[in-house]
């Protein structure tokens, strides 16, 4: 006998979880933030769908709520770019046009912001998988996103 084409990662009782009714499935029961949740999902939520197969061939696709990757792009645009233009950014912009700091001074007045950014950059990239991108192996809009971030 086949194995069911889906599996659902989720707690059978959440409501998300059941939303995959109609559909053959076999499930693997796991509350959030448990390891196997993480294996799933970066951020430890709950239900992540894994389709085993697209035409015939194995890919085992990881789905999982695409609110997530508005979370993320909203956490970097929300916190990450008005700390890197306010704290980084402008004032070097500022100082080089004034002409009045020399570069060792303009890298001197910024550092705090610079390692403030870096533990920012930490926290983002201990969601990431190995490969670098932030929801799988495969880019995604949030990846993009977020590389034109870091590299301003």
């Amino acid at each position: 006998m086949m194995p069911p084409p889906f599996t659902v990662i989720g707690t059978p009782f959440s409501t998300f979880t059941r939303t995959y009714k109609g559909i053959t499935f076999s499930q693997v029961r796991v509350v959030p933030y448990s390891d196997t949740a993480y294996e799933h999902q970066p951020f430890g939520f709950l239900p992540t769908l894994v389709i085993h197969e697209l035409n015939g061939q194995k890919v085992d696709l990881k789905l999982r709520e695409s609110q997530q990757m508005w979370e993320f792009v909203s956490f970097i645009g929300a916190y990450g770019f008005p700390a890197l233009e306010k704290g980084v950014v402008k004032p070097c912009v500022a100082a080089t046009n004034q002409g009045t700091l020399s570069d060792a001074k303009i890298c001197c007045t910024i550092a705090p912001t610079i390692a403030q950014h870096h533990a920012f950059l930490n926290k983002i990239e201990m969601h990431m998988f190995p490969e670098g991108y932030i929801f799988g192996k495969k880019l995604s809009w949030a990846d993009f996103f977020s590389t034109h971030f870091w590299w301003i």
